[in-house]
C-alpha cells in the first residue's frame, strides 16, 4: 500500500463556481494541517491540488437557498415530510428535486421554526460524482450561507462573500444578496422595526459599500472572514442521506473501531473463559477418579457411590475404633466455630448444646453480623442450619 507522503495537509477546501466543472474553471483552495492552520493558498486546476487527506466543499452562497419554514408540533420522524409541505410555498419545481438541510430548530408557541438550507439534488451529485473521479470524494460539502457574521439582538450584519454579500438578521438565515443589486435590494430586505444598527464586514475596509439606509451602519472592529477554519469545521454537512459520501462515517462509523476492538476482547475473554472451564473439568473428573480408586484400594467390596462422603464416613469410624476424635465430635466442631469467627468467638456464646454429632450454639444478642462467619463455615464444608440469626446448628456434610 502506497505511503502518505509526510507534507500531506490534513484538509483541502474548494470553492468551486456555479458553472463547475462544466467551464473547466480554476478552483480557488487553500489547505490546513492537524491543527487547523492555514497552510497554503491557492487557485488552479483539479490537477495541481495540493495532496490531502480529506476534502471539504464549500459552495457559493448562490448555490443554495435558505429559509425559515414553521412547522406544526409532531413527531421527528415526520419533519421531512411536513418540511416538503411546508417548502412547496416557496419553491417553484418539483419538491423532489431538492436536498434539504434543517440548520436549527427553535419551539415557538403552536409550533416548531426550523432554519433550513435548499440546495439543488442534481447539482450537489454532480460536485460528489465529479470529486470522487478525481479521488478527491468529498467528506463535506456546506454553504457560504452558513458562514455570514452572526448577529446580536436588534443588530443585523451584512458580511462581503463571494460575488455578493450576506445579510443576516438577528434569529433568521442569512440571505444572499448580488452585488449588483445591493444598493436597491438591501432597504426592502431590512424589516421596519427591531433593528438598530447594521455592522459590516467586508474583506477589505476600501470595499465597504455605498448604502443610503434609514438606520446608522458601521464597520466591524474585527471583520468576520469567510474562509475561518473554525467555522467550516463547524457548519452542517449537506452531505446526509441519500447524499452521504462513500468515504464519509455514518452515525456509528466513530465507534467502529472501538467496538471492534472491544468485540475481540470480549471473544478472547470468552475463550480464554471456556479453555479455563474445560481444564478445571479435566481436573475435576481426575480428582473424582482418584478419590474412586482410594475408595476400591482403601474399601474393597465397596462400590463407588459418593466418593468423598464414603471416605469421610470410613475415615470417621476409623477415627472412633482407634479414640481418635471424629470430624462431628464435640471439640471439631467447636473449633471450627472459633476458627470461622475469629476473634469474635471469646465472650460471643449465650449456650450451645451437642447431641448425635450435631452442634447447636446460641449467640449473644449483641454478636455483630453472625451471618457472615456462618457463610464461611459453609465453604469450609459444614452444614449450618440457622434458626434465628443468632441460633444455628453445626454439623460435618453428610
Amino acid at each position: 500500500m502506497a505511503k502518505t507522503p509526510l507534507n500531506t495537509a490534513a484538509r483541502l477546501l474548494l470553492y468551486p463556481g456555479e458553472h463547475w466543472p462544466q467551464d473547466n474553471a480554476a478552483v480557488r483552495w487553500h489547505t490546513l494541517d492537524a491543527h487547523e492552520n492555514v497552510l497554503a493558498r491557492g487557485e488552479s486546476a483539479p490537477a495541481h491540488w495540493p495532496p490531502a487527506r480529506e476534502t471539504i466543499v464549500v459552495l457559493s452562497a448562490s448555490q443554495s437557498l435558505a429559509l425559515q419554514l414553521k412547522l406544526p408540533p409532531g413527531q421527528r420522524r415526520e419533519e421531512e415530510k411536513l418540511l416538503r409541505y411546508a417548502l412547496e410555498e416557496h419553491i417553484i419545481g418539483d419538491i423532489d428535486e431538492q436536498h434539504i438541510t434543517p440548520l436549527r430548530r427553535r419551539n415557538t408557541d403552536g409550533g416548531v421554526l426550523v432554519d433550513v438550507l435548499v440546495t439543488h439534488r442534481a447539482r450537489l451529485q454532480q460536485i460528489v460524482a465529479q470529486l470522487t473521479a478525481l479521488g478527491r470524494a468529498p467528506a463535506r460539502v456546506i454553504s457560504e450561507l452558513q458562514l455570514a457574521a452572526a448577529p446580536r439582538a436588534a443588530v443585523a450584519t451584512l458580511t462581503e462573500a463571494g460575488e455578493g454579500w450576506l445579510l443576516a438578521l438577528p434569529d433568521a438565515p442569512a440571505q444572499f444578496i448580488d452585488t449588483a443589486s445591493l444598493t436597491d435590494s438591501l432597504p426592502a430586505l431590512l424589516p421596519a422595526e427591531g433593528i438598530e444598527k447594521l455592522i459590516l464586514h467586508p474583506r477589505t475596509a476600501r470595499a465597504r459599500p455605498a448604502l443610503n439606509l434609514p438606520l446608522p451602519s458601521e464597520l466591524a472592529v474585527r471583520p468576520q472572514r469567510m474562509d475561518e477554519p473554525a467555522r467550516i469545521l463547524a457548519a452542517t454537512n449537506l452531505l446526509h442521506g441519500t447524499l452521504r459520501a462513500q468515504n464519509q462515517p455514518g452515525a456509528f462509523a466513530a465507534l467502529r473501531l472501538p467496538l471492534a476492538i472491544a468485540a475481540g476482547a470480549a471473544a478472547i475473554g470468552l475463550l480464554a473463559l471456556l479453555a479455563d472451564t474445560l481444564w478445571q473439568r479435566s481436573q475435576l473428573s481426575g480428582l473424582h477418579s482418584r478419590m474412586a480408586h482410594l475408595l476400591t484400594s482403601a474399601l474393597p467390596n465397596t462400590p463407588p457411590i459418593d466418593p468423598p462422603a464414603q471416605l469421610a464416613q470410613a475415615l470417621n469410624g476409623a477415627r472412633g475404633a482407634h479414640g481418635i476424635a471424629r470430624s462431628d465430635d464435640f471439640l471439631p466442631l467447636l473449633a471450627a466455630y472459633v476458627n470461622a469467627n475469629g476473634p469474635g468467638a471469646t465472650g460471643s456464646l449465650q449456650s450451645l448444646e451437642y447431641a448425635n454429632g450435631r452442634l447447636t450454639l446460641n449467640l449473644r444478642a449483641d454478636q455483630p453480623e453472625p451471618e457472615q462467619f456462618q457463610q464461611r463455615l459453609r465453604t469450609r464444608g459444614y452444614r449450618v442450619e440457622a434458626q434465628t440469626p443468632i441460633t444455628f446448628t453445626l454439623a460435618p456434610q453428610p
